[in-house]
Parts: C-alpha cells; structure tokens; sequence
C-alpha cells in the first residue's frame, strides 16, 4: 500500500537525477524504502515489547530450623483462637497446583481446578509451591490452615520448574474471575511488562486489572525479589488494591 502511494503521488512529482555513470534512480524509491523501513521497525518494536516475561513461583523460607518449630508454633497463645473459618468465601490460588493426596488435604473437595500448562483433568502439583499455599488456608492435623472452610479453586500455571508466562498467568486470572470468585492468590513475582500511552503489554498486569474492576481482591507476595537470596524470609502479603 506504501509503495502504491508512493508511485502514483510521490514519484511523478520528483525529478530524477542527472547522469553520473551511475545507475538513474528516482528520489521517490528512497522515500519509499525509508518508509518501509521505519514500519518494518516499529513493527519489530511491538513485537519486543509483547515479549512474554517469566513470572517466578516465590521459594519457601530458608530457615533451616523450620521443621523443628512446628511444635513452636502450637504453643503460641492465639494459635488455636483463631475463628475465622471462611465459610462463603470463594478463594482462587494461581500457582504449581496442589496435592491432593498431602495427608493435611485429603478432606478437602474443590470448588474448581483448571490446568493451565498440561491440561489434565485431575488435580496435581509437580512442585510443591501451591500445595503449601493452599495448606496455609485449608490444612487439618499438624498445622491447621487459616480458613478451612473456604471454597477453594485451584489454577495452575506455574510449572514443575517453578517458572510460568504472563499469558499463561493472565489466563489463570481470568478463569478465577470468571468463576466470581472473592479473592485472588499470587504467590509470584516476576518482570514487569512494558506499558505505554497507547499500548499496553502487560498481560498478567491487565488480567489483575480486569479481576479488580470485579470487586475481586487480588494480593501477591510482599518480598522482594532480590533479597530471597541472602535473607531468611517468610511469605507476606501486598494487597494489589482494596
């Protein structure tokens, strides 16, 4: 279409150049080719900035003392008068799945599992990330979850490596949301995506968005990225927006 124009309004009109033993060109193929060139590069452009960012599953604390304090942690003074059961709350976890066969989950029945890296029908979790996610809320026996009796939907996206898309995340988002689910879990992190004026990139970031303007709470992990490493950390969270 560039060149079609640029032959029948542009060429006509420039005058060519005089010999030089050179082969003639005409001043309009050069308009034309800098103008192919300069969509060829921002075509090139989109295409850097559509790239699909890595997201991370966030690693457990490096307490090496953790197994021993589980103990501990029955004998804290609120730990058994916690009343929030989570009755009537639909609770959405993105993440490497779940185990379903974990002694602390096998009473557990699902609201809703969707796999988003292999598809396969029954639930599992070829890492681990998620299960421990999920035993935060509903586990019975030796560390009893949080809120035991919520409704649990389960999406993984997070892969045996502990590694997933930002399209494969954002399609798990927006499964959760389209289940009218009360609240998002993003136990991630991972490269913000590019985002301009007029375009947005940031697939993960616009499923977020979408799930928000639902009235649906979405929160993710709190630590830093860089400091996971060189620190012992426990998991926090940052509530996205409220």
């Amino acid at each position: 279409m560039v060149d079609d124009f640029v032959a029948e309004f542009v060429m006509p009109a420039v005058p060519t150049i005089a010999p030089t033993g050179f082969r003639r060109f005409k001043r309009g193929k050069i308009i034309s080719g800098l103008v192919s060139f300069a969509l060829f590069s921002v075509s090139l452009l989109l295409v850097l900035f559509a790239m699909n960012f890595l997201s991370q599953g966030v690693l457990m604390t490096y307490d090496p003392e953790l197994s021993e304090r589980h103990e501990e942690f029955k004998q804290l003074s609120g730990f058994d008068n916690v009343t929030t059961s989570g009755a009537g709350v639909d609770v959405c976890i993105v993440d490497t799945g779940i185990d379903m066969t974990h002694p602390d989950l096998k009473h557990i029945e699902l609201a809703g599992w969707n796999d988003f890296v292999q598809s396969r029908a029954k639930p599992y979790d070829d890492e681990g990330h998620g299960t421990a996610m999920a035993g935060i809320l509903v586990a019975k026996n030796l560390l009893p979850g949080i809120a035991p009796d919520v409704n649990l939907y389960i999406a993984k996206a997070i892969t045996s490596s502990g590694s997933g898309t930002d399209s494969v995340i954002a399609s798990a988002v927006d499964w959760c949301t389209d289940n009218g689910v009360d609240l998002i879990s993003l136990s991630l992190g991972g490269q913000q995506g590019i985002n301009l004026i007029f375009l947005s990139t940031d697939e993960l970031e616009d499923a977020v968005n979408r799930a928000i303007n639902q009235g649906i709470y979405v929160v993710q992990r709190g630590a830093m990225m860089a400091a996971i490493m060189t620190m012992v950390m426990y998991q926090a969270l940052e509530v996205w927006r409220t």
